[in-house]
């Protein structure tokens, strides 16, 4: 196996934290309980466990890159590109066409470069890694949604060279073992890669020959994976649906013949039941047409024309998700529609997508119990990450051009045994040790003004006013107090100061994340309120004195 890249770098003590995939986790995270402030803790075994946020890997097509979004903050904090040098110079980032992701226990997220764009068809594809760890933000990894690094210079990011020209990795799966499962469209087989940080990606037995069936979507369930295969797009293919026995190889066609003309599978997903869901790409653009949603209960296909069965006029499906009860499906005109397999009927048809945002493509839950598409917004520059249900539901998150995935692209994060190191500590110390210095993120000279959206400019009288617009991170740490609402901020910048530069350094397990934090206290000053101000310090102050992670030269305890 040929790696692109592989650097020679640690991967931010990655094993300290939990993963959780996001594929409607309601149970998967119940004994954890809910908040994704860092305030709600459960106990397995000795360790504590705290959930410090949601995150979401998302491909955008067009420009060959990933965007890291926070999904509780609602905002894109990184994004990376998929291409090594070589690589942007065969064709342009739209003939690559990134568009499928998967995630593996870790966070990490694994999207091939499939070269089924335009003027792709004969490029020799890669499969790329981005660590959801590691690396100094803004110097050798991206913390800015708007800068992305040189592949070259990324430190998350690692390429390998699978299959051969013009086999065109279409999908990719993730097991439970962490194996990696890719089908080549243009190849017409599956292949399945193990991965180590000693040896990278190594293939893992013989390819798994499906022809002349041209894998498109995959989902994988108890030791099986399920294959969408379309028989167009851009180029010429067999339609088909199949599984794949992990164990034997063996590969079963289930005979997927939905009623009417032209109906390709598209997306297939597979229930908490273990049926499997498919959905069609019918008639592509035409209205007044059937749309199918077909199921496979074990025995037989079932297929429902979901135009028979409400007064909406859709377009043809892509993203499937299962979500409280339903199976919901997205429609190229701007829809969701929720439908109920117990009575085999239309329960809701959500509007999710305007215009130019359309077309809606994957869906996905989150371990918040909150349902995400992503919608490519051809009539747009960028697309964005949309909330469907949820409390915020018709949210956007702004990523990268033309943005496209299905299936599993949402995850949970957690810290393991929190710590915490006090305002003293580190305008003392650690500021006297050159452990936290201008070069980090956040560094001492940094204006609280620039990293904080301030409730008031100036406070005090006299010799102790305070003039805001002008404290550094450093001067905050010292910060005191005071009447109204100056001093109540005075009290929470020095929390949250402290908070950020545990945050930013790797040996300090601080339950919450930066963009999370700085959310926080900002709406908390957003109020004006001296009370709300003061309890989100406190709340600040516990997590700082959770203990010290680190000594005075910031080496690990």
């Amino acid at each position: 196996m040929q790696q692109r890249q592989q650097n020679d770098t640690h991967w931010g003590r990655i094993d300290r934290r939990a993963v959780l995939k996001g594929i409607g986790a309601m149970g998967a995270i119940g004994a954890l309980g809910t908040g994704l402030t860092g305030s709600a803790m459960a106990t397995n075994g000795d360790n504590e466990i705290v959930v410090i946020g949601n995150i979401a890997f998302i491909p955008n097509s067009e420009e060959a890159t990933v965007s890291k979004v926070d999904l509780d903050a609602q905002t894109a904090i990184a994004r990376y590109s998929t291409l090594t040098g070589d690589e942007a110079g065969a064709a342009s980032p739209s003939a690559w066409r990134v568009s499928r992701i998967d995630l593996d226990s870790e966070g990490n997220a694994w999207v091939p470069n499939s070269g089924t764009g335009a003027g792709g068809g004969d490029l020799q594809s890669s499969l790329v890694r981005i660590a959801r760890e590691g690396g100094e933000p803004g110097v050798t990894t991206s913390d800015d949604h708007d800068t992305i690094l040189d592949f070259d210079d990324e430190v998350r990011t690692q390429s390998w060279v699978i299959g051969g020209e013009g086999d065109m990795p279409r999908t990719v799966t993730v097991d439970e073992n962490d194996d990696i499962w890719v089908g080549f469209y243009g190849g017409e087989y599956v292949q399945k890669y193990t991965y180590d940080e000693t040896d990278g990606l190594q293939p893992d037995g013989d390819e798994i020959d499906v022809s002349p069936y041209t894998p498109y979507d995959a989902d994988y369930q108890d030791g099986t994976l399920y294959l969408s295969c379309r028989d167009s797009s851009p180029f010429d293919g067999v339609a088909a649906v199949l599984t794949i026995d992990a164990s034997s190889g063996e590969v079963t066609n289930l005979e997927y013949e939905p009623e009417g003309d032209d109906s390709n599978p598209y997306s297939v997903f597979v229930d908490a039941n273990g049926y499997v869901w498919v959905s069609a790409m019918t008639n592509f653009g035409n209205a007044g047409q059937e749309r199918f949603l077909s199921k496979f209960d074990g025995d037989e296909w079932l297929h429902y024309d979901l135009n028979d069965k409400t007064d909406q006029d859709l377009l043809q499906f892509r993203g499937i998700v299962e979500y409280d009860g339903l199976v919901w499906v997205t429609a190229d005109n701007g829809f969701a529609v929720g439908f109920d397999p117990e009575d085999e009927e239309v329960d809701q048809v959500v509007s999710i997508a305007d215009g130019d945002e359309t077309p809606p493509i994957g869906l996905a839950v989150d371990p918040e119990d909150r349902v995400w598409s992503i919608l490519r917004s051809d009539g747009l520059d960028n697309g964005s990450l949309g909330q469907v249900i949820g409390d915020d539901a018709g949210a956007r998150i702004g990523v990268g051009e033309r943005p496209y995935a299905y299936g599993d692209f949402t995850i949970q994060v957690e810290v393991r045994d929190p710590s915490g190191c006090t305002p003293g500590f580190w305008k003392q110390p650690a500021y006297r040790n050159e452990v936290w210095t201008d070069d980090d993120t956040y560094g001492p000279s940094d204006l609280v003004s620039e990293v904080f959206e301030l409730a008031v400019d100036e406070g005090g009288r006299g010799r102790n006013t305070v003039d805001f617009t002008e404290m550094t991170l450093y001067e905050a740490l010292g910060g005191g107090g005071g009447p109204g609402v100056p001093g109540a901020q005075q009290i929470l910048l020095r929390a949250a100061t402290a908070g950020l530069l545990n945050i930013q350094h790797e040996d300090v397990n601080y339950p919450k994340t930066a963009p999370q934090l700085i959310a926080e206290v900002n709406a908390a000053l957003a109020t004006e309120d001296r009370e709300e101000i003061l309890a989100l310090a406190h709340e600040l102050d516990g997590l700082n004195n959770e203990g010290c992670s680190i000594n005075a030269f910031g080496e690990s305890k």
